[in-house]
């Protein structure tokens, strides 16, 4: 036992512990008003999807939160993780803008394909080289999919345009 908990702090590894938690409210994808919720709902990701994401994003706030109370994290990792992770979904978005962007269902298509590759296709990027839970990373994007007053990444190729009517028609 003790020899298990103690491989889980070695150099490419972190304690995992919240990886099947549920919040105690439960989950309400349909009313849930998070900005990465909304931005998942512009590509017409379905019920079952939010869920997952929200699932994924409270594991992940849950999972981050107890590495930095027990401070298992080196000085400026999770940052450096968060780099990676934005930088790579640029390199992600700049490729599937490259098809063009004419008219609404091809913005959707590429919102989707964006979301699709964070989601299944961006598993080469972890915060430590052992630390491979999926809902790590996904929970990663949808807290910088989330983050005011601007989200360093977003699925819906013009997010940041309706976001800046919506705050304009607010003010």
């Amino acid at each position: 036992m003790v020899s298990s908990i103690s491989s889980q702090y070695h150099d490419e590894r972190l304690p995992v512990m919240f990886e099947d938690e549920v919040p105690s409210e439960g989950v309400d994808p349909l009313n849930d008003p998070r900005q990465f919720v909304q931005q998942l709902r512009a590509i017409g990701i379905e019920t079952v999807g939010l869920e997952m994401a929200i699932l994924d994003f409270y594991r992940a706030v849950s999972q981050r939160s107890h590495w930095a109370r027990v401070d298992v994290l080196v000085g400026g990792e999770m940052k450096r993780f968060e780099a990676r992770l934005v930088e790579e979904w640029k390199r992600m978005k700049a490729w599937v803008s490259i098809k063009g962007l004419g008219n609404e269902a091809q913005v959707l298509e590429a919102g989707q394909r964006l979301y699709q590759w964070a989601e299944n296709e961006s598993r080469h990027i972890q915060i430590r080289r052992q630390v491979t839970e999926d809902f790590i990373r996904r929970g990663s994007f949808h807290i910088l999919a989330d983050e005011k007053p601007e989200p360093r990444v977003y699925w819906h190729p013009r997010f940041l345009e309706i976001l800046k009517v919506t705050v304009e028609v607010v003010s």
